[in-house]
């Protein structure tokens, strides 16, 4: 089964105890055997592994404007 867990934070500002709350479901969940993709906002104080665009640019209608993003995959290294 593939899961996929979207998260309003990376582990900038969270408590510890919430940091490892999130990271611990999805190694679980990995360790059963599933394939576990986990989503977070890329902040500049992101630091990240070999990031790699895999989405260059994503239109997002937002009220009465639009928004850009793209998706870039990487290694989180550890904490």
């Amino acid at each position: 089964m593939h899961i996929a867990f979207a998260h309003p934070s990376a582990s900038l500002f969270p408590k510890p105890e919430a940091s490892r709350r999130r990271r611990s479901l999805p190694r679980a969940l990995a360790a059963l055997g599933h394939q576990v993709s986990v989503y977070l906002p890329r902040y500049r104080q992101t630091k990240l592994t070999d990031p790699q665009t895999v989405v260059r640019s994503i239109t997002i209608p937002f009220d009465d404007k639009y928004r850009f993003c793209s998706v870039v995959t990487a290694v989180q290294p550890p904490e």
